[in-house]
C-alpha cells in the first residue's frame, strides 16, 4: 500500500488530468445536446475548430497524460524505500503543484512569456522526476 503522503498527490494528478479532458468533453457534449454538432464532428485526423480555451485544455490534458507514467514511477520509487520516502517524499507534492501551475498557464494563453514559463515548469518537473528516480536507484 502506498503511504498517504504519496497517494494524495497521485490522486490529485489523476484528477487534474481528468478535469482537463472534462472541459473538452463538456464543451463537445453541450454542442451535441444542443444539436449544433454531430457526435462524430471531432475525428482525430481533422478535428473541428474549437474555442482556444478548449484547445488549450485539450493540449494541457495531453501533457498530463504524457508525464503521468514518469510521475507514477517516481512515486513508486519513493514509496519502495523508506529513506528515499523520508528524504524525497515532499518533492512528489511539489511536482504536483508545478504540474497544476503548468496546466493553468497552458489554459490561460499562448503569449510568449506564458509559453516560456510553461517550458521552465516542464523542465523543472522532468529534473525533479529524474532526481527522485536516481535517488531511489542509488539508495
Amino acid at each position: 500500500m502506498l503511504p498517504s503522503q504519496l497517494l494524495a498527490p497521485i490522486v490529485t494528478y489523476a484528477l487534474l488530468t481528468a478535469g482537463l479532458v472534462g472541459v473538452v468533453f463538456a464543451y463537445r457534449t453541450t454542442l451535441v445536446l444542443l444539436r449544433r454538432s454531430a457526435a462524430n464532428s471531432w475525428p482525430r485526423s481533422q478535428p473541428k475548430a474549437e474555442p482556444l480555451l478548449v484547445q488549450r485544455a485539450h493540449d494541457a490534458h495531453k501533457n498530463c497524460v504524457e508525464t503521468f507514467p514518469l510521475f507514477l514511477v517516481a512515486s513508486l520509487v519513493v514509496a519502495s524505500n523508506g529513506s528515499v520516502l523520508t528524504d524525497w517524499g515532499w518533492c512528489i507534492s511539489w511536482l504536483v503543484g508545478i504540474r497544476i501551475l503548468q496546466s493553468a498557464i497552458h489554459v490561460a494563453g499562448t503569449q510568449p512569456i506564458l509559453v516560456f514559463i510553461r517550458g521552465l515548469l516542464y523542465v523543472g518537473q522532468l529534473l525533479g522526476l529524474a532526481l527522485i528516480s536516481v535517488a531511489g536507484v542509488v539508495a
